[in-house]
Formats: C-alpha cells, sequence, structure tokens
C-alpha cells in the first residue's frame, strides 16, 4: 500500500486492519469521506482486495445467492450486471455489506 493510502485511510501500513484504500469511502464504518463524489465501481478483484478473506470464487457464490434472493451476510454486496462477464460493485453497497457482516452473528 502506498503511503498516500495509508494516509487517507489514516492507518498505516503495518496495521492489522489495512487494506486496500478506496476513493472517498471509509469501509469500517460504511460512510461517505466526500459526501458529493460520485459512487466508485469496484471489479470483483478490488473487493477481493478490500475485505480479507474473500476470493473470487466465494463473490461468485454470492452473485449466485444473490439471483436467488439471498440478502444480508450471505449474499454479499449487490453485483451490478453489464453484460455477462462485467460485473462491478458500488463502493457503498461493499460497505453497506461490511456493515451487515459486522451486526449480524455468524
Amino acid at each position: 500500500m502506498s503511503t498516500g493510502a495509508a494516509k487517507r485511510t489514516g492507518e498505516e501500513s503495518d496495521s492489522p486492519r489495512a487494506v486496500v484504500a478506496v476513493p472517498g469511502l471509509d469501509v469500517w464504518s460504511g460512510r461517505r469521506v466526500d459526501r458529493h463524489a460520485v459512487p466508485v465501481l469496484l471489479s470483483p478483484e478490488q473487493v477481493c482486495e478490500i475485505v480479507p478473506g474473500l476470493t473470487e470464487r466465494t463473490l461468485v457464490e454470492m452473485r449466485a445467492r444473490w439471483k436467488v434472493g439471498v440478502r444480508g451476510r450471505k449474499g454479499g454486496p449487490q453485483p451490478i450486471h453489464f453484460t455477462k462477464k462485467a460485473i462491478g460493485y458500488l463502493d457503498t453497497d461493499v460497505a453497506e455489506w461490511v456493515r451487515v457482516c459486522r451486526e449480524e452473528p455468524m
């Protein structure tokens, strides 16, 4: 992680909670840093970088659950399908899913 990214998130790179910085989003609180910023679109790879231990295979499984109506912790963040292969996630949806995971028991 670059030092500029660490400064934006307010964490040092050797912190156990250090994550990839997403412009305009505090992943841990789910609040936007800049309220006038346009939501950031994330790729599945970027979502996996933000959420420790999450794999792209798990995201594929979560997208399948989302299609049948599963929401919350097991449904994952809401995917946006542009084409069959082009899939993205809004940073705010990922932050909301992280918040739900924090609040719902396993």
